[in-house]
Formats: C-alpha cells, structure tokens, sequence
C-alpha cells in the first residue's frame, strides 16, 4: 500500500489506521502512511487483571495503548509480590525498548480494567525502520523522548547529591521503560534514526521536539 493513497475499504484497516493518526506520536502519518502501519498489527482487547507481558518474560511485540491503562509491575526484592510502579495511558507506547534492546521484559504489564492496544511484532517494526518509514521515525522519537527523561531524572539526582551532600532518593521509574537503568546505550544507527534527515523530519512523529 502506497503512502499518498486515498482510504482502505476495509473497515477493519480503516479503524485502526484512523486510531493511530488519532495519537500523538502518529498524527502526522497520511492516510497511506497509516493504513500500511494497521496493515502490519493486531488489535489486542485485555480484561480486567489480564496480562499483556511478564517480567522476564520475551519482548516480542511492542504496543500502542488505545482506551484503557495499562499498569506496570515489578516484583518486590524478595520475589514474593508484585508493586505497581507505573501507569501507562491511551495514546502511549509501551514495549518498544525492550524489542529495541532484544532484551527480556524489566516489568510485567496488567489491565486493571477494560483495555484496547494495538501490537506490532517487533520483526515488523524492523523492517520499518529498515524502509526509514515515517512511523518508525515517528516511534524512535517517542524513544529519545523517554531517554530524554531518564537523563533529566538522572541530572536531578546528581545535583541532589552534590548538593546535599548526601545520596538522592531514587526517582519513580518510567512507566514507558522496559529496559534497566545499566542496559547497554543505544547503537549510533539507532541514534542516526531519530536524527533523520529532513526529508523524513517533516513526515512522521509528533510535531513536539520532544517527541
């Protein structure tokens, strides 16, 4: 399917294309652009206290949450129950560091009501970001975002320290993160994707800077 090129008949497509460019992170994808996308991924419908991934467990797709939230768990140091560390809401990613880093889940995902994603196999999103799609784009700056955020967090603490001459208090961890805090840095293609040339800058993403 062509970028450029009018709506998909196919209801199911149509849908699912209209939810993505509905987010921020994928408003600036065309019709053609968006429809490709649905074309690729799955709608995912959760239950109350369904799962959607286990820590520890394969990071094979990566998700966009549509309605709903999805809660974040990690388990307690001694193993013996799961705390809620985050929440992630309609309109954000959830997955994609940890099929970035092909490392296995940092977290558990939970539906603590009614939720509806969308999943994209993490072979898939490759092959996007091998085709410098505008949506891959689009999802690698919602990844600097929340490196971006990380960093800031990781400068608070360090002023902290040097400022009260004591060790800062660890910050809440982001819920858009799957990956640990000591996980390898991303790869310089990785880096060279966000930094896209002008001509895919204008084409995908949001139109925030920092997303």
């Amino acid at each position: 399917m062509s970028a450029g090129q009018g709506w998909s008949t196919d209801p199911i497509i149509r849908r699912m294309a209209e939810d993505l460019r509905s987010t921020d992170i994928f408003q600036m994808l065309d019709a053609g652009e968006a429809q490709h996308v649905a074309s690729i991924c799955e709608r995912r419908l959760l239950g109350p206290g369904d799962l959607l991934f286990t820590e520890g467990g394969p990071a094979t797709h990566l998700y966009l949450v549509l309605r709903g939230e999805l809660q974040i768990l990690v388990r307690s140091p001694t193993g013996e129950a799961e705390v809620v560390v985050g929440t992630v809401k309609p309109g954000s990613l959830v997955g994609e560091m940890a099929v970035l880093e092909a490392l296995p889940r940092s977290a558990t995902g939970r539906a603590p009501s009614t939720c509806e994603l969308l999943q994209m196999p993490g072979r898939a999103f490759a092959e996007l970001v091998a085709s410098a799609h505008p949506a891959a784009f689009a999802i690698l700056r919602q990844l600097q975002h929340t490196l971006s955020e990380r960093l800031r967090g990781l400068d608070a603490r360090i002023d902290a320290v040097f400022d009260g001459g004591g060790v800062a208090a660890s910050p809440a961890p982001d819920p858009f993160d799957e990956s640990d805090d000591d996980g390898p840095a991303p790869s310089p293609t990785l880096w060279h994707l966000i930094d896209a040339p002008p001509a895919l800058r204008g084409t995908g993403g949001s139109s925030d800077p920092e997303r």
